[in-house]
């Protein structure tokens, strides 16, 4: 599930990613010009996808290797299929792809690592008094309560 999942993400960001490139030049957005425009994509973001996540990378890692390949892979079957790849389009190219594959994997980490996290008490030393009991009247443990200095 875990390859789908990643796969069909990269696969809808790289549409997400022809979208707005179209839009933005005031080009079509029919399902021939989209299709067009983002297969060289999306066959190399799901070359990447499926290959980084049968790897044990860090995340990041997955990240910046689905980015390279979208990118690298996309530019070449374009000029492959008689597109260009200005270099304005690769520069633009290359930061939206980074932006929105890697993005998601960040997302995703951060989410994870903040819903897994375990809180860790921290001693609050204005909680306990100087005979060892505590403001909410909890005993020191037996052998740990403050004594008098032994006199010499």
């Amino acid at each position: 599930m875990r390859i789908l999942g990643s796969l069909v993400l990269d696969i809808v960001l790289v549409a997400v990613f022809a979208v707005i490139g179209r839009a933005s030049h005031a080009e079509s957005l029919d399902l021939a010009g989209l299709t067009t425009t983002a297969w060289p994509f999306a066959v190399s973001v799901a070359l990447g996808s499926v290959v980084a996540s049968w790897r044990n990378w860090p995340w990041w890692v997955q990240g910046i290797f689905v980015w390279v390949v979208a990118l690298v892979g996309g530019m070449a079957l374009r000029v492959a299929a008689g597109g260009s790849t200005a270099p304005g389009f690769v520069i633009v190219g290359g930061i939206s792809l980074a932006v929105f594959l890697i993005g998601w994997r960040a997302i995703l980490r951060k989410r994870l690592t903040t819903a897994n996290a375990i809180p860790v008490p921290v001693p609050d030393p204005e909680l306990s008094d100087d005979d060892g009991v505590s403001t909410t009247g909890a005993r020191a443990p037996v052998g740990t309560e403050p004594h008098e200095p032994i006199a010499q």
